[in-house]
């Protein structure tokens, strides 16, 4: 073998394996923050959202004071408040004696806000699982966020409804859909409600504060 070849062979495998040591050094080396001046935030930022707001607007809603309704609406008032304006999206549906959809899903929060200005048109009847079953298959449909959920705002006195709850959290899991259920006022039927919420990877909560919801916000953008 010719010795020059040999030494220039070995001079450049050195300095490559030097350049490999230095950058090795450079990645284990490199100082974590060591006082509190600059801390850092390993908590990712929340992902994007997709999220259908499901209201009961039945008669027994608008009951007793504060009425469930007004409490409903200020949760939906604020959970709206917090969504991005520019990636978060949602959709509205309402249910009494059968369910309906006020909004297709929008990042508008104006446009979503828009809706609360002149009350719920209350009617008799409670149809929780058709609605639920009905926003579930919408949000998965046309979410174009992968993180996904539905909001379910009731008392939990079922009423009428098609679809069941097995049906509802089998869809959820299915779709990766996480379930969100809020009650409101003194009388609840909150059985079936945290069932749901708890087999639906979301969390149940009951006349929720502004935190919960922060909490909520947050945590559907959780990995699934």
């Amino acid at each position: 073998m010719d010795r020059k070849k040999h030494h220039g062979s070995a001079r450049t495998s050195l300095r490559l394996l030097g350049s490999v040591i230095s950058a090795t050094l450079l990645v284990i080396f490199v100082p974590a923050c060591s006082d509190d001046t600059n801390p850092v935030n390993d908590k990712p930022d929340p992902h994007p959202i997709s999220v259908g707001l499901i209201s009961q607007i039945s008669t027994t809603m608008n009951m007793w004071d504060p009425t469930p309704a007004s409490l409903m609406e200020k949760a939906t008032r604020d959970f709206i408040g917090m969504m991005d304006g520019e990636m978060d999206e949602a959709t509205i549906a309402w249910f009494h004696r059968y369910a309906m959809f006020r909004q297709i899903m929008t990042h508008d929060t104006s446009l979503l806000l828009s809706h609360l200005e002149n009350g719920y048109p209350f009617s008799h009847g409670a149809v929780i699982w058709d609605a639920l079953y009905g926003t579930i298959r919408e949000v998965h449909s046309i979410a174009i966020r992968p993180s996904k959920a539905v909001i379910l705002m009731t008392d939990g006195f079922e009423y009428g409804s098609k679809a069941t709850l097995p049906e509802c959290v089998g869809l959820a899991l299915r779709d990766s859909v996480r379930i969100y259920v809020l009650s409101f006022g003194k009388h609840v039927d909150a059985t079936d409600l945290i069932t749901a919420a708890n087999y639906g990877k979301g969390a149940y909560y009951h006349n929720p504060t502004r935190a919960q919801l922060r909490e909520i916000y947050e945590g559907i953008s959780d990995p699934w």
